[in-house]
């Protein structure tokens, strides 16, 4: 059997930039969202820290996805439709298109157009050489064709001899390098610079390629009509000015190049063009949102994607685990932990629909919770099970539960084991991969030793291999863990930290104070266009690092501007004793306001186990 630690292991995730062709291709699965990418159209594709953008941006690009196994895979290959380029837009090009030498230049534009030009010719070299081994292999005619294209890259940065495409990219850095380096001296010498950046890079936008995919198509006729999609990563960071250029390539460019361009919600800084008119959402350019938006609703189909996903995502960790032979393949061991449903079970927060003669006893146990007048809509309903059901009892019976079972912990009668089971494990990902694989990598190591514990008997238990209030406290510890990794947001990361603690206790308090509760509950907060501009700014942060997500319920919903409503990531929901839901909001400025004026008690510490206390739990257990 596996040790626990390999499996903790297992689950870590590093920067999709620093993973492999191969892990990204063997370890992603695709989501609709993804798929919904390959589409002739300009994309804003918006979504928190550790979404999935980077590893969205390579598996789209064409030397990944012609490597995938999955079905929707194959048939963009064979329609020849959509081409994929991932370009590399990572801190060290946003940093040298701000180098002094051209952040108050009069050729900063055209600096930016040069850079990225370049920056995209390396991209398409590796895209070009990859499509033409899927389509000719090893044969005389790639030769050809690929000796025709490499002679115009090479041309086109003043190569003399002419190597394979696959050699090019590092060419076109060197080509690039000795460039900088003379644009620097003249520079510092007090010299005109704008003669380093008089080729054909530093015309147009993305107009050399296109000269590049022209010939390409000349050559490969069968690619006649396709679409070129460039998938440009970390957007946040680039500058007004420059974000103008790629805007107004997008309001005037009616070529077969479609740019899909990826960053974080809010923060992409202007829809302005250099041509007098702004970008026009569906005229223009479409929006995806990353972030799961279909968490919201636990028992609605369009939620069904995010927890399959979820079980995909754990069982191909551990299948991986078992293809390098660190787990025994007894297939009855790796049923059970390859099985996610296994592990953790169903989820005890969630209501079930009540038959007739079950609504007396359904209101019975509501009214010690309901307020009055929502009491007295449910005796109302109560002829009408259907009507009770969907009005009253799907809504109020999981924080009902929530309620009683804080109380008896509170009471000192048994620990909390309400957030457990695979929907409320999967709502408190947000749906987000990397939180995720995060919380995945605490229950696959407490899941290891559960079933080197329970060894003689693990078959035949009927129960999940994880216990329910094992679950309760790695969730728990999870959102203590993130609590604390919000003070480390750059600028705003104390404020951060303390809006998340007085949001958290005033939801608490609405929650679980004595007074009634509404169908409704109180789970979101709102901002306005007068609300203060500090304000703002750390909710923005605050969603950008996952702390906060917007109450986004389409995909098309707009992200810019403070108007709107917005609730703590469901993260925070074990860590708070709140009910996962997206619920109704009140005015963040109410929020903090009651919180300063104490209108409220202030939930005590105690209720929440915190993160080392948790971490010493684990190591406690014995292995």
């Amino acid at each position: 059997m596996a040790s626990a630690e390999t499996l903790f292991a297992a689950f870590q995730t590093d920067n999709a930039r620093n993973e492999t062709d191969e892990k990204i291709v063997n370890s992603v699965v695709p989501t609709d969202v993804f798929w919904s990418l390959f589409s002739a159209g300009h994309t804003i594709i918006y979504g928190s820290r550790g979404s999935g953008k980077t590893l969205v941006s390579r598996l789209a690009s064409y030397p990944l996805l012609s490597q995938s196994s999955d079905t929707r895979a194959h048939e963009i290959i064979e329609a020849r439709e959509f081409i994929g380029v991932f370009v590399n837009t990572d801190l060290r090009f946003v940093g040298s298109t701000r180098s002094p030498i051209w952040t108050h230049s009069e050729f900063s534009d055209t600096h930016f157009v040069w850079k990225f030009n370049l920056n995209c010719l390396k991209s398409v070299c590796t895209t070009l050489d990859s499509l033409l081994a899927t389509n000719f292999g090893d044969t005389p005619e790639r030769f050809v064709v690929e000796q025709r294209l490499a002679n115009e890259v090479a041309a086109s940065i003043g190569l003399k001899a002419t190597p394979r495409l696959r050699e090019l990219p590092a060419e076109i850095a060197k080509y690039e390098s000795a460039k900088r380096a003379s644009i620097s001296v003249a520079y510092l010498n007090g010299q005109e610079v704008r003669q380093f950046l008089a080729d054909i890079h530093s015309t147009e936008l993305l107009e050399s390629i296109q000269r590049l995919f022209d010939t390409f198509v000349q050559l490969c006729p069968r690619y006649a009509g396709v679409k070129w999609l460039f998938f440009i990563d970390e957007a946040e960071f680039l500058t007004p000015a420059q974000l103008r250029i790629l805007n107004s390539f997008m309001r005037t460019h009616s070529g077969g190049v479609f740019l899909k361009i990826a960053t974080l919600p809010y923060h992409y800084s202007t829809f302005e063009t250099n041509i007098g008119v702004s970008l026009q959402e569906g005229d223009d350019f479409g929006v995806e949102f990353l972030d799961a938006s279909p968490i919201y609703t636990l028992n609605s189909d369009n939620a069904r994607p995010i927890y399959d996903f979820a079980r995909n995502v754990f069982a191909n960790r551990i299948r991986q685990l078992q293809d390098l032979g660190r787990i025994p393949s007894d297939e009855t061991i790796t049923a059970r932990l390859s099985s996610l449903d296994q592990v953790l079970g169903g989820s005890r927060l969630i209501g079930k629909k009540p038959r007739d003669a079950d609504i007396s006893l359904a209101l019975a146990r509501v009214r010690p919770h309901l307020d009055v007048a929502t009491m007295q809509r449910a005796e109302k309903l109560s002829v009408s099970p259907g009507a009770f059901d969907d009005q009253i009892w799907r809504k109020v019976a999981g924080p009902i539960s929530l309620r009683e079972e804080f109380q008896q912990k509170r009471a000192g009668r048994h620990a909390m084991e309400a957030f457990s089971g695979v929907e409320i494990v999967v709502r408190c990902t947000d749906g987000v991969p990397r939180r995720m694989i995060n919380i995945f990598q605490l229950i696959a190591r407490e899941a290891a030793r559960s079933l080197v514990r329970n060894r003689k008997n693990q078959f035949t238990r009927k129960r999940t291999v994880l216990s329910y209030r094992a679950q309760n406290r790695i969730l728990i510890s999870f959102g203590a863990s993130r609590h604390a990794n919000s003070l480390a947001v750059p600028h705003q990361g104390p404020a951060i930290n303390q809006m998340i603690l007085e949001v958290g206790r005033y939801f608490h308090q609405k929650l679980h104070s004595k007074d009634g509760l509404a169908s409704d509950l109180i789970m979101s907060f709102d901002l306005d266009d007068r609300s203060p501009e500090l304000m703002w700014k750390t909710v923005q942060l605050a969603i950008a690092y996952g702390h906060i997500v917007p109450n986004v319920t389409s995909s098309r919903a707009k992200l810019s501007g403070k108007r709107g409503t917005y609730r703590l990531s469901f993260a925070y929901s074990p860590y708070f004793q709140l009910y996962p839901t997206q619920g109704r909001s009140h005015s963040l400025s109410r929020i903090l306001s009651a919180v300063e004026k104490k209108e409220f008690p202030i939930v005590s510490t105690d209720a929440i186990i915190n993160a080392e206390q948790m971490e010493l739990f684990l190591d406690a257990t014995p292995s």
